[in-house]
């Protein structure tokens, strides 16, 4: 980390994506940080295999009482989780969008949902 007149540059390696975010959030919650260069690089050691990171992914959206995830289907390919199907609100891809970052071995994430209420409007 260098730091310049109140710009906060991050650089280095972490393991999720959530740990790339959550990064970058807490240096802006520091008093006298006027913006943030985050070049964090997020590296995973191992890849996990396919089955084992869908299964990850799927039980992670089970135990979320706030994603209904019947209805949500899951891919796993080298890492990056696709997910297809619908969803109720636009708040619920979200969550499990911010849900699945978290999970060790996701490297990145497509969000196929649908909203299944015509009064939501979401924006990917």
């Amino acid at each position: 980390m260098r730091v310049n007149n109140g710009v906060v540059n991050l650089s280095g390696e972490v393991p999720t994506h959530a740990d790339y975010y959550s990064a970058e959030a807490d240096v802006r919650m520091i008093d006298d940080v006027v913006a943030v260069e985050n070049e964090l690089q997020v590296f995973h050691p191992t890849l996990v295999p396919d089955n084992e990171l869908r299964s990850n992914v799927n039980t992670v959206l089970i135990w979320s009482p706030e994603v209904e995830s019947s209805d949500i289907n899951i891919i796993a390919k080298s890492g990056w989780i696709t997910l297809t199907g619908t969803v109720k609100a636009c708040k619920h891809k979200h969550i499990a969008t911010e849900l699945i970052e978290s999970v060790p071995g996701v490297i990145g994430i497509t969000r196929s949902c649908l909203i299944t209420s015509k009064k939501v409007n979401c924006l990917a």
